[in-house]
This record gives C-alpha cells, structure tokens and sequence, in this order.
C-alpha cells in the first residue's frame, strides 16, 4: 500500500514542538493561537449568515 506518504515502516515521524524560553513566552503563543482561532470562527460565522440570506 503506497499512501504516498515519506516515511518508511519503521521510520520516526518527527515530532512537532515548540521550543519556548519562558513560560510567558509560551502563553503568549497560545493566546495568539486562540485569538487567531477565534477570528477564522467569527470568519465563518459572518460568511455563513451572508450565504444563508442570499438564498
């Protein structure tokens, strides 16, 4: 079965981390990551009202 995928059987996938200095270093970037999701929800929220009024 060829997924296309790199890795072998047996291969390591590499582990996704970040590495922070400081604790408020790593909140920051998590503060950011809920305020970035937080746009893209109010996003689809406002594009899914205007596709709901066209119909």
């Amino acid at each position: 079965l060829d997924t296309g995928h790199p890795l072998k059987e047996g291969d390591e996938a590499p582990a996704v981390t970040h590495t922070f200095e400081t604790e408020a270093e790593a909140k920051a970037f998590i503060m950011g990551v809920n305020e970035a999701s937080e746009q893209t929800n109010g996003w689809t929220e406002g594009w899914l009202e205007a596709e709901l009024e066209k119909e």
